[in-house]
């Protein structure tokens, strides 16, 4: 009873028409509702900008709205919002609704009127692919990368690429070496340049530990050492000149004296008579090395000289042994009409290549300009440091070259990735190219292989106290999949961002292109720069 009389108390000191007023409670809450709303409607209405009685839809003031900064390649349009972004068409080409409305590529065409991107690959599955804006997202700082994605967004289908790509027709055979890579420093596969079916497409000979030993002499302190002096011209004494050394001095080849990344490397100011931008480029990026080229690292040691009483005359490079005979017969009749010009005759000097000896029975100088021609192709096919001790060839019966094989080196090895060397100059070459200095053979395959690469692009291995040995710490070098590998144009990687591949497929005029308009929508042909 006690506790009856308790309950019925309380509920009698409770007003039967409480729900009719309201409380301290609930004035407080609507009080901060009605707050609420007055400032955000007056946050919103501030960060408009009106002009002539109009709101600006494409102005600074609708950076507060902004999700954040654009990167800064795309800082000419960080307050033109419409320049990218189009009315319920989401910017990241995701769906509005369920599944039964397809994805919007609204923003694609924005993107690709200034750089196309090509597709990745062939056999990858459409529905798959994202939108530009799905993967290069910007809005995150002016000092952010657009191209760097996490590994996520190539692991989500390389981790199991069977389940992600076309089938391959039969006799078809897939680009890729692995159909499961998670990480570049656990599963990745082996470099094309690994294995026992690794081979060197190339057809030349060369014996890089000869070449690095000073003097290029078999064994160090050999007779026959070549000394700078034998260099004719001082140009190139001077390129291969270490420091302190006298034209007595044993030439001393390092890795920089052949292998170059930039044509002012080269230390020529020409190149057999051409201008050097004819045919080098005039300023490279540093990543590859430039290509290996007889005038440029072979000829002050190789001359194809051929007459020992005119070196100043050389066959030509490039040429088969047939354009090399119709040079030297030329050349002999030219030098032996200008011996002896009261020859009975009245003839045009034969022209180098492509040039021809004029009838015998005109000259009567048959048998001496072929005497003379033997002697020359005898030196140059037999001889040290002429065509033969570099180059393969197949052979006639005679036991002369009919045709020289082409060397075929390649220019790039890694064709599937992409290496930047001047990323790399605080590593000595022999570090990663270590087996240059004992190869004898040019079939030796010298790119590093996978492992070189490990001991710095992985996860960084515990140091002191916490080091599990007392080897010195490798890794910590960034290892993400956009390090060596783009996307687009997967099955033509060699392609660069200067390709035709990639342009824009709009063109306007500078007041559009800063203002983000003019898109027209219709593509148009790709044009070369102007």
């Amino acid at each position: 009873m006690p506790h009856e009389t308790k309950a019925k108390g309380r509920a009698q000191r409770i007003p039967l028409d409480y729900y009719k007023k309201p409380d301290a409670i609930l004035k407080a809450k609507l009080g901060l509702s009605a707050l609420a709303l007055v400032l955000a409607v007056g946050w919103f209405a501030s960060g408009l900008e009106y002009r002539g009685g109009q709101v600006q839809t494409s102005s600074a003031g609708l950076l507060r709205y902004s999700k954040g900064p654009l990167a800064s390649v795309h800082d000419a349009w960080n307050d033109k919002c419409d320049a990218c972004h189009r009315p319920f068409a989401p910017i990241d080409g995701k769906r509005w609704g369920p599944p039964i409305f397809t994805m919007s590529r609204e923003s694609d065409h924005t993107c690709q009127t200034c750089h196309k991107g090509s597709a990745h690959a062939q056999h990858e599955i459409q529905d798959e692919v994202k939108s530009c804006a799905g993967c290069h997202i910007d809005h995150r700082g002016r000092d952010v990368s657009l191209v760097r994605m996490e590994d996520s967004e190539c692991t989500s289908c390389h981790a199991d690429l069977g389940l992600h790509s076309i089938p391959f027709k039969s006799g078809e055979k897939p680009s890729v070496t692995a159909l499961a890579i998670h990480s570049f420093a656990t599963d990745h596969p082996p470099f094309s340049s690994e294995g026992p079916k690794a081979k060197d497409a190339g057809h030349l000979k060369f014996n890089h530990a000869l070449h690095m030993n000073p003097g290029q002499v078999a064994k160090v302190g050999n007779k026959g050492a070549k000394t700078l002096a034998v260099l004719a011209d001082k140009t190139t004494r001077d390129r291969y000149r270490g420091e302190g050394q006298t034209d007595e001095s044993p030439i001393q080849l390092q890795c920089a004296s052949c292998h170059v990344t930039d044509a002012v490397d080269y230390k020529a100011g020409h190149l057999d008579g051409l201008p050097q931008s004819a045919a080098l480029p005039v300023r490279g990026s540093g990543k590859q090395i430039l290509p290996i080229t007889y005038e440029n690292q072979c000829k002050a040691c190789h001359p194809l000289t051929f007459d020992g009483a005119n070196l100043d005359l050389a066959v030509p490079h490039r040429v088969q042994p047939k354009e090399i005979n119709q040079f030297l017969r030329s050349t002999y009749a030219g030098l032996i009409l200008q011996k002896d010009p009261k020859r009975p005759v009245k003839v045009t000097l034969p022209k180098p290549i492509p040039g021809s000896l004029p009838d015998s029975d005109e000259l009567g100088m048959r048998a001496e300009v072929d005497k003379a021609v033997s002697a020359a192709e005898a030196y140059i096919y037999s001889g040290k440091s002429t065509c033969l001790e570099c180059h393969e060839a197949q052979m006639s019966a005679k036991g002369r070259p009919e045709t020289i094989t082409p060397p075929n080196v390649p220019a790039l090895w890694l064709t599937k990735s992409k290496f930047d060397h001047t990323a790399h100059r605080g590593v000595g070459c022999l570090d990663c190219h270590a087996a240059a200095r004992s190869s004898e053979h040019a079939t030796d395959i010298l790119i590093p292989g996978i492992a070189s690469c490990r001991e710095c692009h992985a996860p960084k291995s515990p140091s002191g106290f916490f080091a599990t040995s007392d080897k010195a710490p490798l890794g910590g070098v960034r290892h993400d999949c956009t390090t060596c590998h783009s996307y687009h144009d997967g099955d033509h990687p060699l392609n660069g961002r200067g390709a035709l591949a990639e342009n824009g497929t709009d063109e306007r005029s500078f007041a559009d292109f800063l203002r983000g308009t003019g898109n027209t929508r219709q593509t148009t042909k790709a044009s070369l720069p102007r």
